[in-house]
């Protein structure tokens, strides 16, 4: 196996537990946000995503360690991430099918 296949495959992995990580962490926020309690000892990756919901329009700071969930903002956020993914995947597939038509991905 070349060295360019096997970090293809180390960085597919390392990417898929990085989105699976981000992911996680964002379903517990929007858990806390919609059940209305207060913030208490967040780790990192869920102190980034409370951010990212307060500054995509998806929470709201109401008092100081409590937010509003807002169930338009978090559809609408979803929908663009969904496009955007959608889009990072046309791509990809693209990509992968250029270097595997020219040759440098041939078994």
């Amino acid at each position: 196996m070349s060295l360019g296949k096997d970090v293809l495959r180390i960085g597919a992995a390392a990417a898929f537990l990085a989105a699976f990580a981000l992911r996680r962490s964002e379903v517990r926020v929007v858990r806390l946000l919609r059940s209305r309690v207060p913030f208490e000892q967040l780790n990192t990756l869920e102190r980034f995503q409370l951010r990212r919901l307060v500054r995509v329009g998806a929470a709201t700071l109401v008092d100081e360690g409590r937010y509003a969930f807002i169930p338009d903002g978090y559809t609408a956020f979803r929908r663009r991430r969904r496009t955007r993914a959608l889009l990072v995947i046309a791509l990809l597939l693209l990509t992968l099918a250029v270097l595997w038509q020219r040759g440098v991905l041939a078994g």
